[in-house]
């Protein structure tokens, strides 16, 4: 399993158990990593020893040098998670991520990712140039989004087929993980601003799942 751009996940962690026979690397951008990993053994103890950190500054290195230094097999059917991280980095890193993934030699190999929808420009509404600059004023400005309705051409010609592409607000998202057995929604997934009545969803979130073409393409979603 590759986790991209980790920050504070936990899953080595909670999932030590069912990961134990799973070689796990983590990538982040350094400091991030470094702060992580402190109050990590601070607050839980030593990581799982299945669990590798690697450092990498997605917008300048590159994905085939940085986990084969880490070890890294291609050869090795591998479940990439990438959350979080595409809104905030140009659009070809992202294409070299995705295109990374496809060259993989195992097919089944898949990737799970999140992203915007938009790319900021001059016809974005109000609301989404609001969050837009705010994101900025914290030092992480929203810089990359696949247009509506382009999603599936986007990620097919990186080399990855398109299983599922799911509005994180949508209700099949809702049913699936905010529903509880009894019936009951625990809450909702929105965007950080007021949405006026009938105006376009503030820079719909989707998950997209991608994975290697090939005979052994089946993924559990």
């Amino acid at each position: 399993m590759v986790n991209l751009g980790a920050g504070f996940d936990s899953r080595a962690y909670r999932f030590r158990q069912a990961l134990r026979n799973v070689k796990v690397f983590e990538l982040d951008y350094g400091p991030t990593q470094e702060y992580k990993r402190r109050r990590v053994a601070e607050v839980i103890g030593p990581p799982p020893p299945n669990l590798i950190f690697v450092p990498i500054d997605f917008t300048r290195e590159k994905l085939v040098d940085v986990l084969g230094r880490a070890g890294y097999r291609r050869d090795r059917k591998t479940f990439f998670i990438w959350e979080g991280v595409t809104m905030y980095i140009p659009c070809e890193a992202v294409l070299d991520t995705l295109r990374y993934i496809a060259s993989n030699k195992m097919p089944g190999s898949a990737v799970v990712f999140d992203y915007g929808t938009g790319n900021g420009g001059d016809g974005a509404s109000v609301q989404r140039r609001a969050q837009r600059a705010m994101l900025g004023s914290w030092g992480e400005p929203v810089i990359f989004g696949i247009p509506a309705g382009t999603t599936q051409q986007f990620v097919k010609e990186t080399g990855l087929d398109l299983v599922e592409n799911l509005g994180a607000s949508g209700p099949e998202a809702v049913k699936r993980y905010l529903t509880r057995k009894d019936g009951t929604v625990m809450g909702e997934l929105t965007g950080p601003l007021p949405q006026p009545a009938g105006a376009e969803p503030f820079d719909t979130l989707y998950f997209a799942l991608a994975a290697v073409p090939g005979p052994s393409r089946a993924v559990n979603r």
